[in-house]
């Protein structure tokens, strides 16, 4: 069963890791334990169940030194295991899910620790694509960021076909969420019309007669 949790979740789980060291780390019994710990991560959101989207397998100096030859390799195996994991659970985890090993001096030697959290929200930005002057223009998102007309709006949109306060494009723990805000026009994502809609690199926002542009990179 996945089991609610009511913030950013830190799952320390050791194991003894004896039998896995010097041959080689085992998938297969990472990606059981990672997957118990995405289902233990699970916080429900408006737009349905989030869960963590960091996951950090740590090993003592050693025996990280042991594994840097197939670490990347396997970061990414595991990576899309839990992708698809997430998938099959149907669980949001968002487009930043990220494995990684990682040293920690004070774990003994021949044991693993698996923290599952959510990440820091990363960089994003909308640029001004049409429909206004300052085309190329590049605004920062922040937590909540209210795109409108007003002039109490975070960005603000002079243009008559805008709502005064026309959308919100929100950090939700793993993604950028876009929601409209009753506008009168409505807000589009690529063309679509949408009340609700999470915003991935690339994607086109279009408020009144104004093209935005999200980037996340």
């Amino acid at each position: 069963m996945l089991r609610k949790v009511e913030q950013a979740l830190q799952v320390a789980i050791e194991t003894p890791f004896t039998r896995l060291f010097p041959q080689k780390l085992q998938p297969a019994e990472l990606r059981a334990q990672l997957r118990e710990a995405l289902e233990g991560s699970l916080v429900n959101m408006p737009e349905g169940p989030v869960a963590a989207n960091r996951y950090a397998i740590e090993l003592s100096l050693d025996d990280y030194r042991e594994s840097e030859a197939v670490g990347p390799a396997l970061e990414a195996e595991l990576t899309q295991s839990l992708l698809a994991a997430a998938a099959e659970a149907r669980v949001n985890v968002g487009p930043y899910l990220a494995v990684v090993i990682a040293a920690d001096e004070e774990l003994p030697a021949g044991q693993v620790r698996l923290r599952a959290e959510f990440g820091e929200r990363p960089p994003a930005s909308l640029s001004v694509e049409a429909g206004l002057p300052q085309v190329g223009r590049q605004v920062s998102l922040h937590e909540r960021n209210v795109v409108g007309r007003a002039d109490d709006c975070d960005i603000v949109v002079g243009e008559q076909a805008v709502s005064r306060h026309h959308c919100e494009i929100v950090w939700e723990r793993v993604e950028y969420v876009l929601r409209d805000l009753g506008s009168a026009n409505g807000t589009f994502v690529n063309a679509e019309q949408v009340q609700a809609a999470p915003l991935r690199d690339g994607d086109l926002v279009e408020v009144g007669l104004v093209q935005l542009r999200f980037r996340d990179r």
